[in-house]
C-alpha cells in the first residue's frame, strides 16, 4: 500500500476528504469498511464521499487487515508483555479498603513507564460492578471488601497495536460459588480455543461454547442468574476490536495468521458471586493456534484453589 494516512488530531474524515480531492479519486470506487463504524460517522462519511461509488462488501484492505504478518504479532506480544507487569503491579496494590480508581493509577503508570503508546481500556470492576460486562465508568471510588470478585480489563497501543488482558480474582478466599463460577469459566475458555482451527466459521462458537457447554454447567452448579457475553472472542490489531468477531453475526472463515482475543465471559448477578472473563491472545495456524503469551490465568492469593 503505497498511501497511507493517518487521521490528525481525530479529524479522519478530513483527511479523506483531502487526499480523495488531491488524487482525484473522488468519483471512483472506494471501499468502505462499515464492520464497527459509528452511525454518526458513516453518516458523516458518506456525506463527504457523496460522489464516489461506495463499496461496502469487497472488503480487500479489511481481509487484508485481518491477517497479521510476524512483524505485526512481535508488536502485539510485546504489548502483552506490558500488560502482564500491569496485572502484577495491580494485585500488589490491591487489599481491602483500596478503590478500584487507586488500583486503575497504578495499572496506567505500570504501562506508561513500560513503553506503551496510551491505554485505550482500563476497567477495575469490583463486587457488584463485577457483574456487569465492561461496567461504566471503567473505574470507580468503590473500596475493595473481603469476598468480592475484582475483574480486570486492561488494554494498551504499543508502537500504533493494541493488545489486551482480562483477569479476575477475590478480596482473600473465593466462596464455595465464586470457585464453582471459576471452574466453569475456565473450562468454557478451555472449550473455546478447542475449536479454533483453520477454516472454522466465526459463527460455529457461540452456540458450542455457551449455549451447549457453559449454561448446563451453570444450572448445574447453582448459579441461577447470570449473564454471558455476546461473543467468544474477537479480532485485534490497530484497533482493540476488529474482524474476525466469534459471535452469530457476519461468518468469517478462520485463516492462519488471524489474531483473535479469546474472552468468554459470564457473569452472575449474584454481586456476592460476581462476574469472570479470563483472555487469551491466540493466533490462528494450520494446525489450530498459538497462545502469544503465557501468563498465569489465576492470580492472587486463590491461585491455586480456583481450578
Amino acid at each position: 500500500v503505497e498511501n497511507i494516512v493517518a487521521g490528525k488530531e481525530g479529524d479522519v474524515i478530513g483527511e479523506l476528504v483531502t487526499f480523495v480531492k488531491n488524487t482525484k479519486l473522488g468519483n471512483g470506487r472506494i471501499e468502505l469498511d462499515v464492520t464497527f463504524m459509528p452511525g454518526s460517522f458513516y453518516r458523516n462519511i458518506r456525506k463527504a464521499l457523496d460522489d464516489a461509488d461506495i463499496d461496502e462488501d469487497i472488503r480487500i484492505v479489511a481481509g487484508l487487515r485481518e491477517i497479521k504478518t510476524e512483524e505485526e504479532i512481535t508488536l502485539i506480544k510485546k504489548g502483552l508483555v506490558i500488560l502482564s507487569k500491569a496485572h502484577d503491579r495491580a494485585m500488589a496494590a490491591a487489599d481491602e479498603g483500596v478503590s478500584e480508581i487507586d488500583i486503575a493509577q497504578e495499572i496506567r503508570h505500570t504501562i506508561l513507564s513500560q513503553g506503551a503508546d496510551y491505554t485505550t481500556a482500563l476497567f477495575v470492576d469490583a463486587g457488584l460492578r463485577s457483574t456487569i460486562p465492561l461496567a461504566s465508568p471503567m473505574a470507580s471510588n468503590h473500596k475493595l471488601r473481603y469476598g468480592e470478585m475484582v475483574l480486570i480489563s486492561i488494554f494498551c497501543v504499543y508502537k500504533n497495536y493494541s493488545a489486551g488482558m482480562d483477569r479476575a480474582w477475590v478480596v482473600g478466599e473465593p466462596s464455595e460459588m465464586q470457585r464453582r463460577l471459576a471452574d466453569i469459566e475456565l473450562k468454557t475458555l478451555e472449550k473455546a480455543l478447542s475449536l479454533v482451527k483453520a477454516g472454522a466459521s466465526t459463527t460455529d462458537f457461540m452456540k458450542p461454547v455457551y449455549y451447549d457447554f457453559a449454561e448446563p454447567m451453570l444450572k448445574k452448579a447453582g448459579i441461577k442468574g447470570y449473564n454471558i457475553q455476546g461473543y467468544v472472542g474477537h479480532g485485534t490489531g490497530v484497533k482493540i476490536f476488529e474482524a474476525p468477531v466469534l459471535w452469530k453475526l457476519n461468518p468469517t472463515v478462520l485463516k492462519p495468521g488471524m489474531v483473535i482475543d479469546m474472552e468468554p465471559g459470564m457473569y452472575a448477578k449474584d454481586s456476592k458471586i460476581g462476574g469472570m472473563r479470563t483472555s487469551e491472545f491466540i493466533v490462528v495456524t494450520d494446525t489450530g493456534y498459538e497462545i502469544l503469551f503465557e501468563y498465569p490465568r489465576r492470580i492472587g492469593s486463590w491461585n491455586q484453589g480456583a481450578g
